[in-house]
């Protein structure tokens, strides 16, 4: 099952998600629950993505170089995803229609950070 779902107001700092799954005939159970770090950093580094509002294309820096990152439109639809080897990136956005997008980068080990940006 492919689940996604965008929190529009997150706090910042670390934000707490679960499921509950609910049958048919009632019975319910809860995902594991994972969380999130919005506009922080992933580690002792400091990730940024810049400039913010952004036209043509965004830069993100302070990467350890293992992360996975995705951007989803306002509507939660991924739009890109690339996995990175390298401790800075600069990505094409030029395309993406005007609006709010967000950007999760994904380590390894499974810790987020979340940014949102608006591409004008």
């Amino acid at each position: 099952m492919d689940y996604t779902f965008v929190d529009s107001k997150p706090s910042k700092g670390i934000n707490y998600y679960r499921l509950e799954q609910i049958d048919y005939n009632g019975d319910y159970e809860y995902s594991p629950i994972r969380y999130v770090i919005f506009n922080s950093s992933i580690s002792s580094q400091e990730i940024s993505v810049y400039p913010n509002p952004a036209n043509d294309r965004i830069n993100i820096s302070g990467l350890e170089g293992d992360e996975v990152i995705r951007i989803y439109d306002y509507t939660g639809k991924l739009v890109y995803q690339s996995e990175k080897q390298q401790i800075q990136d600069s990505i094409l956005i030029a395309q993406f229609s005007s609006g709010v997008y967000y950007i999760s980068i994904i380590k390894a080990d499974g810790t987020t950070a979340s940014f949102r940006i608006v591409k004008e």
